[in-house]
């Protein structure tokens, strides 16, 4: 017998607790899995729109090489820190070293209230749909002792890989999480382990303007954000599944460089630029959402700035948009010259009116 028993485990533990799900929202911000399992359960705190308009004006993009980069907010530790959050970290190795099984873990955790946050094989997952060995970060919110699954959330292929959820058994899990572990090299798991994440009750957050105006300045100004947090967050290792490459581009710039990205050979960076402009487009979203929470506060009047970004917003949906028809045609009647205009003239003009919010505010 093996030394995980679920039939044991939870008749002599969990008689009363048979199944556990953590509260889970449609997600503000889906881009990447970082953001879609953050902002799902965020809203849980009564400070979250205070928090999220404040931050998420900043862009970011990485060029590790010639056919990949990457585009995300920037957001300085929020692997390892969050205001709102309480977010702790023990590595697969520790819990190997005290012989803890990990279904039994991740049980407990569950039930103090901590989601889970891990490093898996997406192979092991039924719902990745791929035979094929691959490291990806898997967000666990539930379990159900009857059926003998854990609830799970992530990108699923549809297949473009949408955010939802979806179960997988603790077989699968323990399978995904431990198989092939070289635990000296293991990068991921020495720098964020397993993480336990849960709303953290204590702390608040105030929507601070000055910051923001100052972010607003830093993206029209292609300010390196990264160089104001070096004290805290240290220089990246040249690796994307940490902290970012060593040259990024910041702001207004990031077009220009989606511009030159664009002149390479388009169909084999097509889904990663689909990815890009999603990025790109869910921040114009955000700004609108913005808009109307400034309005709310007090800080602007009527609905000229709410048109304004509406207008960039949609500009981002045409691109976005286009890409997505580029893929789904493989290539037909597509036009690079066109993409690089439309890319052009969302720069231009959420430059332009960056800067009228700008003054008005100040």
């Amino acid at each position: 017998m093996s030394a995980y028993s679920p039939d044991i485990y939870f008749n002599r533990k969990c008689e009363k607790l048979m199944e556990k799900e953590l509260l889970m929202h449609s997600p503000a911000v889906s881009g990447y899995p970082i953001h879609a399992n953050l902002n799902s359960i965020l809203p849980n705190h009564p400070s979250y729109k205070e928090w999220l308009f404040t931050n998420h004006m900043q862009l970011r993009l990485d060029w590790y090489e010639t056919n990949i980069f990457h585009l995300d907010f920037y957001q300085p530790l929020m692997r390892e820190y969050h205001p709102l959050l309480s977010i702790h970290s023990i590595q697969k190795e520790m819990l190997r070293l005290l012989k803890m099984d990990i279904c039994d873990f991740f049980v407990e955790s569950i039930n103090n209230g901590s989601y889970i946050y891990v490093l898996i094989d997406k192979k092991y997952i039924p719902a990745y749909k791929t035979d094929e060995s691959s490291p990806h970060d898997l967000f666990i919110y539930g379990y159900d002792a009857k059926t003998r699954e854990f609830k799970v959330a992530d990108f699923f292929p549809e297949p473009f890989a949408v955010y939802k959820k979806t179960t997988a058994t603790f077989h699968q899990i323990k399978q995904a999480v431990q198989e092939n572990i070289n635990y000296k090299e293991d990068t991921w798991d020495n720098i964020f382990g397993i993480q336990l994440i849960s709303i953290n009750k204590w702390k608040s957050y105030t929507f601070n303007l000055v910051y923001f105006k100052n972010s607003i300045e830093d993206y029209r100004n292609s300010t390196n954000s990264a160089k104001r947090y070096e004290i805290i967050e240290g220089i990246p290792a040249e690796e994307q599944c940490l902290h970012g490459s060593l040259h990024p581009v910041f702001g207004i710039s990031i077009y220009n460089r989606l511009i030159e990205i664009a002149g390479l050979n388009f169909p084999d960076l097509s889904f990663q630029f689909l990815r890009a402009m999603h990025m790109l487009y869910e921040h114009k979203v955000l700004m609108t959402k913005r808009i109307r929470y400034l309005r709310d506060l007090g800080l602007l009047e009527g609905k000229l700035f709410e048109e304004y970004f509406k207008d960039v917003e949609q500009k981002a949906h045409v691109i976005r948009n286009y890409i997505l028809k580029h893929i789904i045609t493989q290539g037909t009647a597509f036009n690079k010259t066109k993409l690089v205009s439309m890319i052009d003239e969302l720069s231009y003009t959420e430059y332009n009116y960056l800067g009228k919010l700008s003054d008005i505010l100040n």
